[in-house]
């Protein structure tokens, strides 16, 4: 259904990316209210490896501690918070905030996903996968499995664009892509193990190395293996365990759990309440990526997507009827490009396979997503001190996202007699 007015369900990353604003609010709180620095007292509470949440599920391989130790001497954190308070004793109508804050999510098991490969005369893989491609580089992923497991090359993997009549599974939960590729690994194995007496022919082999591509598979067709060449899996419960398709978590109700950290460094305009973003850096768990390049992407796109709803994205309703008033972009403000950070660093935690995901790897949609709410708690900052330098108002304070230029001017209490030249 095409419409001009936008859908009334959360878009991505529902529960965890207002759940983490909302916890974290209280962790911010409580650090202004002890006087202490709030990323130490994140630090103090943080989850270690062993630990159970509420939900029953144990931590063996809990990053936190990782990821968070990571981003902060990437962002060199001390030196960088020690500059903003410097900057901030220097002017008056510019404030500067610096917030680290670290995210846990849970990852269901990515099953159901149906995926069909068959070889071709002329050594093509044509490859129907059950999962719509939205830019998340799901059909770049599945390839990349078909060709590393058959031993082809990439060019000749072609990925048919998806259909209902394989698979009625929904694209969502940022799993979609490990559960094809998972599914794809069965079938190519099939595939793989129907080949395998033909490829340890003699003829087929020159000088001890294996035989090409299209000589074993035009052997293959001579031979009438070519009904043997087509195969469909379906990564379930069930599948078997063992290189690169996980067993099912001992751990817990979930499959396992994606960590990251983010430091944001803004300035905050007092007079106007407008923000900068002047520096990001994240840190995020990934295991053993799929493709780095493309995960790379995926937590650049999701960290901005998650600054326009934490910034700039406010919901306007009718008092009375409940209608939604921001319907377009003269209300509803998305970010832009001059919205974004000015400095965006991205880098994967070192050394941290992930044992329960599909080919050692971890989910990557939505998790760099929820980190976006460390810019709430950098304005946060910036504001605090700027309340601090009037004297009006020194106690812990409630602000809410989005931090919109209205609601950080009535934030602060200005004094008129302040407004003078000098």
């Amino acid at each position: 259904c095409f419409s001009n007015t936008p859908g009334n369900t959360f878009c991505r990353g529902p529960n965890f990316t207002p759940g983490t604003f909302l916890m974290e609010s209280v962790v911010d709180h409580v650090a202004q209210s002890l006087g202490l620095e709030p990323a130490r007292v994140r630090e103090v509470n943080m989850y270690q490896a062993g630990d159970s949440t509420p939900l029953g599920q144990t931590l063996q391989y809990c990053h936190l501690p990782q990821v968070f130790s990571q981003v902060k001497a990437g962002a060199d954190y001390s030196a960088r918070l020690a500059s903003v308070g410097a900057f901030n004793a220097q002017h008056r109508w510019t404030k500067q905030g610096l917030a680290l804050v670290p995210q846990k999510y849970l990852m269901g098991r990515a099953c159901g996903y149906s995926v069909a490969v068959a070889v071709q005369k002329d050594g093509s893989v044509l490859v129907h996968q059950s999962g719509c491609e939205l830019g998340q580089g799901l059909n770049v992923k599945v390839a990349q499995v078909v060709a590393h497991t058959l031993g082809c090359s990439m060019e000749d993997v072609h990925v048919a664009g998806v259909s209902s009549n394989l698979s009625q599974a929904p694209t969502g939960g940022s799993t979609t892509s490990e559960g094809n590729c998972a599914s794809a690994l069965l079938a190519c194995r099939t595939i793989h193990a129907a080949m395998d007496p033909l490829r340890q022919i003699a003829p087929l082999s020159q000088g001890g190395a294996p035989a090409c591509w299209p000589a074993l598979v035009s052997a293959c067709f001579q031979a009438g293996l070519g009904a043997q060449l087509r195969a469909e899996a379906t990564f379930s419960p069930s599948s078997p365990a063992g290189a690169g398709i996980p067993e099912k978590s001992p751990w817990g109700p979930e499959q396992y759990l994606s960590y990251g950290a983010a430091c944001v460094h803004v300035q905050l305009e007092v007079l106007t309440g407008e923000i900068q973003i002047l520096h990001a850096n994240l840190v995020h768990d990934g295991g053993v990526s799929l493709n780095p390049l493309i995960d790379l992407g995926q937590i650049q796109g999701a960290f901005v997507f998650g600054l326009g709803y934490h910034t700039s994205e406010q919901h306007q309703f009718d008092p009375k009827t409940g209608r939604l008033e921001s319907l377009g972009t003269w209300e509803y403000k998305p970010p832009s490009s001059l919205d974004i950070p000015q400095s965006l660093s991205v880098h994967f935690l070192k050394d941290a396979p992930n044992p329960l995901g599909v080919l050692n790897s971890k989910a990557v949609g939505e998790p760099p997503l929820v980190l976006s709410c460390a810019v709430v708690f950098a304005v946060r900052e910036a504001l605090q001190a700027a309340r601090l330098e009037t004297g009006t108002d020194t106690g812990p304070f409630v602000l809410n996202s989005p931090v919109t230029p209205e609601q950080l001017c009535l934030k602060h209490t200005f004094d008129p007699k302040a407004f003078s030249f000098s």
